[in-house]
C-alpha cells in the first residue's frame, strides 16, 4: 500500500478568548495582600460552579495574590467550556477589611449539530462516530482538538489525505468543521530505460486534480506489476511546496529484462540429436506487444510463431495470434482387462498439432474486472503410441478396438471471465471465475465435431497480514476448481488429462483423460519474504469417460504435499513435492499455479 502524505497539524479550536478584556477587575494593587472572604463563580449556566473551582488555588481565609489570581484564571480557561474567564477583585460589605474574588466565566454554546465542510470522500456518518464532542452538551475546546485529529486519522485509515484546517459553532449552536482534502498537482514517472511512458500512463489512473486516495494508487501499482516488466514499483507521495494542499504522485519503476534466448543441443531416448533456439519478448519496442519465435530440429520438428498486442483502445483490448507446430510428450497410466484380470501399466503417446490460433479479449470495463474472450483455432491433430521397441504405432482401447487418432480441428470458442484479483501474477485476495465454451465444427477444413464446456474458479483468503502496511499478506489460502465437460464422445486428441504440476500433484503427467474432467487444488501459502513463499497443498481429481479412457466412470485421485515459490526475473519458479497413491513425486515447473 502506497504512504499517504502528512495529515498536518492540529486546527485551531473555537472560539479563542477575548483579548480586550482586563484579566483582572478592581483594584489589584490595594487587594493585593488582603484576606480572602469569598471566593465565587458567575456567568456560568450549564457547567456547576464546582467544576471551575476544582482549578482554583486562590482560597477563602489566604491573602490575596494577584498572580495566583492569573495563574488560576488560566486553569479555568484550560477546562475548554468557556469563550472568557475574567477575575474580579472587590471589598467585602460587611467586612470592609477583607475583599471578595470572584471569576467571571462566559460559556461556549452547547452543541446542537455538527457539520463538516469540504468533506467529500468521507461520509458525515462514518465521522460522527469517532467524534468526543456530542449534541446536547457545552463545547469544549480540548475535545474539539481531540475530534480534529479523530478526524485527520479516520481519512489516512480510509486512504485519503483529509486536513482539518478551521473550526467554528455558529450561533444555533452547530459545530462546523473546515476539512481540505488533499489533490494531486501533477502525477510523475520515473526508472524509465526501455519502456514507453505512454504505455505507463495507460495503466495509472491516478490523475492531476484527482483527490488524493491511496486505494486508487494501490489499483494502479497492481496494474504496473501485472505487466511483467518491471522488478520493482515503488510509489512516492511529497508535498508540493508550490500549491498547499496538495501533493505530488511518483511512481518509481525498475525495469527487467523482458527479452530472452535460448538455444541447445540434446539427445532423445533413442540417442537422435536434437537442437532447439527460442527468442522471446513480451516488451517489443517498450510498447508491450508479445513476440516469440522457436524452432527445433533434428529428431524431433517443432516451430512456433506468435505475436500479440494487449493494449488496444480505452480499455486494453487484446488479440494474440500463433503459428505453430508442436509434439506434446503424453505418459498416462492404462487400465486393460487380460483374462479377468486387471492389468495397469504406463504407455507413451506423441500428440502431434499443426496449425494456427488467435484469441481476442474484449473487457468491459478498465480494470478487466470482466471480460468476453473469443477465440479460434485451426489445425491438424494426430495421436500416436510408441511400443516397447520406440517405434510408433495407431493406439487402440483398452479391448484392442482402434481409434481415430487423427482429424482436423476448426473450433470456435467463447467465454466470460470475471476477475477481481488484487495481483493477477500473485494473488493473496479476491477471486476469479471463467466460463469457455469451445465448438468443433465442420468448417474451413475441420472434419472434427464437438463441444466442450470449462469452468475454472479460483478464491484467495488473506489469514495473516504482513510486517508492515505495504507488504503483502504472509499467509493466504487459496482454493480453485476446474472442471471440464463433453457434450458428446470426444476424438483421443481432445480429452481431458489429469496428473502433474497443474492438475494432481503426486503423480505422473496424464495420469487420467477422459471426455470429463474435474479436479481440486487448495494451499496454504506462506510469504517468508517478498519473493520466496512456502505452500502446503492438497490436491484430488480425475478424468473419465469415452471410448479411450483410463477411467470408465469416475475415480478420483488425491495428494497432498508441500512445496517452493521462488520470484525471479524469468517468472515464478515452483518446486513441489506431492505424495499420491504411488508414493511420493516432485514436480519442477516455471509460471505460476493459479
Amino acid at each position: 500500500d502506497p504512504p499517504s502524505p502528512p495529515s498536518g497539524a492540529t486546527a485551531p479550536v473555537p472560539p479563542a478568548p477575548a483579548t480586550d478584556l482586563p484579566p483582572i477587575i478592581g483594584n489589584v494593587a490595594e487587594a493585593e495582600g488582603r484576606e480572602i472572604s469569598d471566593v465565587r463563580v458567575v456567568g456560568n449556566r450549564v457547567i456547576p460552579a464546582e467544576t471551575v473551582l476544582t482549578q482554583v488555588r486562590t482560597q477563602r481565609g489566604a491573602a490575596f495574590s494577584a498572580r495566583q489570581a492569573e495563574l488560576d484564571r488560566g486553569r479555568v480557561g484550560q477546562l475548554g467550556f468557556f469563550a472568557t474567564v475574567q477575575s474580579q477583585v472587590a471589598p467585602d460589605p460587611e467586612q470592609p477589611n477583607k475583599i471578595i474574588v470572584t471569576f467571571i466565566v462566559v460559556e461556549n454554546r452547547v452543541i446542537n449539530a455538527f457539520r463538516f465542510e469540504g468533506a467529500t470522500m468521507v461520509q458525515t456518518a462514518d465521522i460522527l462516530p469517532v467524534l468526543t464532542s456530542k449534541i446536547g452538551v457545552v463545547l469544549n475546546t480540548n475535545t474539539v482538538g481531540q475530534d480534529t485529529q479523530a478526524i485527520q486519522k479516520l481519512f489516512t485509515d480510509k486512504g485519503y489525505a483529509g486536513l482539518v484546517t478551521d473550526t467554528r459553532i455558529e450561533d444555533d449552536g452547530t459545530l462546523v468543521y473546515i476539512i481540505q482534502e488533499a489533490r494531486v498537482s501533477r502525477v510523475e514517472i520515473s526508472g524509465l530505460k526501455k519502456t514507453r511512458s505512454s504505455l505507463i500512463r495507460r495503466q495509472i489512473r491516478v490523475k492531476s486534480g484527482d483527490i488524493f486516495d491511496t486505494s486508487k494508487m494501490r489499483r494502479d501499482l497492481n496494474r504496473l506489476f501485472d505487466l511483467g516488466f518491471f522488478e520493482d514499483v515503488t510509489p512516492r507521495v511529497t508535498d508540493d511546496p508550490n500549491l498547499p494542499g496538495s501533493v505530488i504522485v511518483e511512481y518509481v519503476l525498475k525495469e527487467k529484462r523482458t527479452g530472452q534466448v535460448s538455444f541447445g543441443v540434446g539427445f532423445d531416448s533413442r540417442s537422435r540429436i536434437t537442437g532447439f533456439a527460442t527468442v522471446q519478448e513480451s516488451n517489443l519496442g517498450g510498447r508491450g506487444r508479445r513476440a516469440l519465435a522457436s524452432i527445433e530440429t533434428g529428431a524431433r520438428r517443432n516451430y512456433e510463431l506468435s505475436y500479440g498486442n494487449p493494449f488496444i483502445g480505452d480499455k486494453n483490448a487484446s488479440y494474440d495470434i500463433s503459428l505453430y507446430s508442436r509434439t506434446i510428450y503424453r505418459e498416462p497410466r492404462l487400465i486393460r482387462q487380460l483374462g479377468g484380470n486387471t492389468d495397469t501399466t504406463n504407455v507413451s503417446f506423441e500428440e502431434q498439432r499443426t496449425g494456427a490460433r488467435i484469441n481476442f479479449t474484449k473487457p468491459l470495463d478498465y480494470e478487466r474486472n470482466r471480460t468476453f474472450l473469443y477465440g479460434y483455432r485451426n489445425e491438424s491433430a494426430k495421436l500416436q503410441q510408441r511400443n516397447s521397441d520406440g517405434d510408433l504405432t495407431e493406439p487402440v482401447t483398452s479391448d484392442g478396438r482402434p481409434l481415430r487418432s487423427s482429424g482436423k480441428i476448426s473450433a470456435f470458442s467463447a467465454g466470460f471471465l470475471r476477475d477481481v484479483r488484487d495481483l493477477r501474477m500473485d494473488p493473496s485476495r479476491g477471486s476469479r471465475q471463467q466460463i469457455i465454451v469451445e465448438k468443433g465444427i465442420n468448417f474451413l477444413g475441420g472434419d472434427t465435431s464437438f463441444t466442450k464446456l470449462d469452468l475454472d474458479l479460483r478464491n484467495y483468503i488473506p489469514l495473516m497480514k504482513g510486517e508492515k502496511a505495504t507488504d503483502q499478506p504472509k499467509l493466504v489460502f487459496a482454493s480453485r476448481f476446474v472442471a471440464g465437460k463433453s457434450l458428446k464422445q470426444l476424438p483421443a486428441f481432445e480429452q481431458y488429462y489429469i496428473g502433474g504440476s497443474d492438475t494432481v500433484r503426486g503423480y505422473n503427467i496424464d495420469q487420467q483423460f477422459g471426455d470429463n474432467q474435474f479436479y481440486g487444488n487448495l494451499e496454504l501459502r506462506y510469504r517468508f519474504q517478498s519473493k520466496i513463499q512456502v505452500v502446503g497443498f492438497f490436491d484430488a481429481g480425475t478424468a473419465f469417460g469415452g471410448d479411450f479412457s483410463s477411467n470408465a466412470k469416475s475415480n478420483a485421485i488425491t495428494s497432498f504435499g508441500a512445496g517452493l515459490r521462488l520470484q525471479t526475473p524469468i517468472g515464478p519458479i515452483r518446486l513441489d513435492l506431492g505424495k499420491g497413491d504411488d508414493g511420493v513425486r516432485t514436480h519442477f515447473a516455471i509460471g505460476p499455479t493459479f
